[in-house]
């Protein structure tokens, strides 16, 4: 399968490892040939929609708004798809994502 590198995309991988692994993993940029991301933390306030039907969820989708401090987004995730990257399986789907001003949001 190839994924479409032109659109906005959302990929995850997951990693089985066990406790002794955890420093190591924790140093690491990349895993796997992906790149990792840092660890942060944040409070956020998250509202699914969907039509009263679930037309979203019946074809893997998902509309989301969110709230992160002051900052609202608007998100859109299209079905997920699988790829094989080793013995790894990457999922990767179409994200948009965009900020609603804050005259908008409020």
């Amino acid at each position: 399968m190839s994924i479409d590198t032109a659109t906005p995309r959302e990929m995850e991988a997951k990693f089985s490892f066990g406790a002794h692994d955890e420093a190591t993993l924790m140093g690491l940029q990349t895993l796997g040939g992906l790149p990792l991301a840092t660890h942060t933390t944040a409070v956020q306030i998250d509202v699914y929609c969907d039509t009263v039907d679930r037309a979203l969820q019946f074809v893997g989708s998902t509309f989301r708004v969110r709230r992160i401090g002051d900052e609202w987004r608007m998100t859109f995730k299209g079905r997920s798809e699988r790829q094989y990257i080793g013995d790894t399986i990457v999922k990767s789907r179409v994200e948009d994502e965009v900020v609603i001003p804050a005259d908008v949001a409020a």
